[in-house]
């Protein structure tokens, strides 16, 4: 077993100036210290850091842009394969396609792309990387237009556990890369490069429209009939604060000009007595950032404390989901800003087992969050976070959004995948058969009839793939 570092890429070890900067996540609650961080410049250096790690029996992960979050890219004692050196970004001749390295950052990608007229339908939050974002289904302010980010992927190029960097796509590897598109990261691979077909943009237009929030059951109610059901160009949020607070907010933007948009927006705009209804058309790329700073603390801060976890819903909440709602928000500590994404449009007309995101029937996404920057308010956020997740359960389909993992979460396989994990197991067997890619909520090779029942798998989940061949 060999004891030194074998790769060409840039390392760092504690002993040196900048490691404690080169360990700092974007969730700042969870530290780790890893023995080494190679910041790779090309594909075979990824293979190199990866041998060299499996060759000295070291754990590793792989990392783009330290937005997990629970800190899943990172590990104690082990290497961090760090992809964010790979950010070439280029767009073909004929302003259809681009191919962006797997460490690519939201901001530069839609700069890049915008300086051609074109975009991709990716995230809200400037410094996520694309990968990590892509590989958990992609949801972002053109997602009822243009669909989810995977359902513009085309190909992606990855390291495998044995080192060897493949081209995935609909006809080389393609169980693969269905895996691929939904599976989350870390599971299969490390991606070195994505390819996605990308669509001309312009101008856009943004509106925020806010209530008082004595207004929130009267506002939630009008938005959550509206929202997915209205003009598909229309992509929008409602966002939950504290009653400290005083406010409620509706934000979003429109695949349009503003003359179309603002009879849209009637049946919102006239509910309860809004205090603010701002609409703007504005070039695309500034929308990006207008959205960006709508979105707060979460999206523009380097670093947070933070504590997250999702629900999807596919019916309407009733009375006493929206009080439920209103209760917990009235005792929330100070950051927290839980939001619900309307869904619907584009993203449904995948079918669930087209893509590995199965989630394709959801009328929203809520997302339960809270940021904080003291140690000794962590109890409290999270607590408040865990509580409110479980108190609106019971008006949720029990799935869970990949990208915004929860280790509390005990049954996260069934949660984040439904009926698509026995197939993600099979894919992860071919190959990754020993396991290589492992995380704590990774896909399994394997699971027992024990451990199958022990994260909560339906029982005929568990007959499925405690018999599948190979299991």
């Amino acid at each position: 077993m060999k004891k030194e570092f074998s790769s060409p890429g840039r390392l760092i070890t504690p002993n040196e100036p900048g490691y404690g900067q080169a360990c700092q996540e974007w969730n700042a609650r969870i530290v780790t210290h890893p023995q080494e961080i190679v910041y790779c410049q090309h594909s075979q250096d990824v293979s190199e850091a990866l041998t060299s790690a499996l060759q000295r029996g070291l754990p590793f992960r792989a990392r783009c842009g330290g937005h997990s979050y629970e800190c899943f890219s990172m590990v104690d004692g082990g290497v961090v394969i760090d992809v964010t050196d790979l950010s070439t970004i280029s767009v073909n001749k004929d302003r259809t396609v681009a191919v962006i390295g797997g460490g690519g950052r939201l901001r530069d990608v839609y700069s890049k792309l915008w300086q051609v007229g074109v975009t991709i339908p990716g995230g809200t939050c400037p410094p996520v990387g694309i990968s990590g974002l892509t590989l958990g289904g992609g949801l972002g302010m053109l997602v009822r237009s243009r669909g989810l980010l995977i359902d513009s992927l085309l190909e992606l190029e990855m390291v495998d556990a044995q080192g060897r960097v493949l081209t995935v796509n609909s006809t080389e590897n393609p169980d693969l890369f269905w895996a691929c598109r939904g599976g989350g990261g870390g599971n299969f691979g490390i991606v070195t490069s994505l390819t996605f077909r990308v669509e001309p943009i312009s101008d856009v237009t943004v509106f925020n429209i806010a209530w008082k929030w004595s207004d929130l059951a009267t506002a939630l109610n009008a938005w959550q009939k509206w929202a997915p059901e209205i003009d598909n160009r229309i992509s929008v949020l409602f966002v939950l604060l504290p009653k400290s607070a005083g406010t409620v907010i509706a934000f979003g933007e429109f695949d349009g000009p503003s003359q179309e948009l603002r009879p849209l927006l009637e049946p919102l705009v006239s509910a309860g007595q809004p205090t603010q209804v701002l609409i703007q058309t504005m070039p695309y790329i500034d929308a990006v950032n207008t959205i960006a700073t709508w979105e707060g603390d979460a999206s523009t801060t380097t670093t947070n404390r933070v504590k997250g976890n999702t629900s999807f819903a596919v019916e309407p909440f009733d009375a006493q989901a929206v009080q439920t709602f209103e209760e917990w928000m009235a005792k929330a500590p100070s950051g927290a800003a839980p939001v619900i994404y309307a869904l619907g449009g584009a993203i449904g007309k995948v079918a669930p087992d087209e893509t590995a995101f199965v989630h394709r029937n959801a009328r929203v996404l809520i997302t339960f969050q809270s940021n904080w920057q003291d140690s000794t308010d962590d109890q409290e956020n999270i607590e408040w976070v865990e509580g409110i997740h479980q108190a609106v359960q019971p008006y949720t389909t029990g799935g869970a959004y990949v990208n915004i993992p929860d280790r509390a979460l005990e049954n996260w396989p069934y949660a984040y995948y439904g009926d698509n994990f026995p197939r993600l197991m099979e894919v992860k067997r071919r190959y990754d058969p020993d396991n290589v890619f492992n995380f704590e909520q990774s896909i399994p090779v394997s699971l027992t009839p024990e451990e199958a029942r022990a994260l909560k798998l339906p029982e005929s989940m568990v007959a499925a793939i405690t018999n599948a061949p190979g299991a």
